[in-house]
């Protein structure tokens, strides 16, 4: 028995890391100077250098700099759109879309000014799916897209089961 149990505990403690990777979850990526990630759960306390900005019915949005005067989005910025995850039924407060239009930001060492070639290598760095644009990827329950020199955005698929109505 204890040659079985010596023999079975090396691979029990492989296990976990044989498991796959959450596909609803997206990690934060330690080396981003992003305010929010992408799935953060978000409380009050982490929007308060952030500028609410009025969008529409069923997401809040915040930003890295004030809205414009007139409440538009200005051009350069980091957008963040938060609504409940994984389902609109859910509740709860969650950064389901990013979207960079300021060079300053970074998210897997990408800014809105890399190559195509930075993003697919980052992309197939982080383990992503690349589309066959070669310019979106696909991480299980969301993508990230580049529009080189003008967006980066990451987005979290939100399902509507109850089929809400904003």
């Amino acid at each position: 028995m204890r040659k079985l149990t010596g023999l079975l505990l090396p691979l029990l403690l492989l296990i976990p890391s044989c498991q796959k990777k959450d596909t609803l979850f997206l990690a934060q990526d330690p080396d981003s100077n992003l305010e929010l990630y992408l799935t953060q759960a978000v409380e009050d306390e982490d929007l308060t250098d952030l500028y609410y900005a009025p969008t529409g019915f069923g997401v809040s949005t915040y930003l890295n700099v004030p809205p414009l005067e007139d409440g538009m989005i200005p051009e350069v910025c980091v957008r963040y759109d938060l609504t409940a995850y994984p389902d609109y039924a859910d509740g709860g407060l969650y950064v389901t879309e990013i979207v960079i239009t300021d060079p300053a930001y970074t998210i897997y060492g990408l800014t809105i000014n890399s190559s195509a070639e930075d993003f697919h290598f980052a992309m197939e760095q982080q383990g992503f799916t690349l589309s066959e644009s070669g310019l979106s990827a696909g991480w299980g329950n969301g993508s990230i897209s580049l529009n080189p020199a003008e967006s980066l955005g990451l987005q979290a698929m939100v399902t509507n089961r109850d089929q809400i109505v904003f």
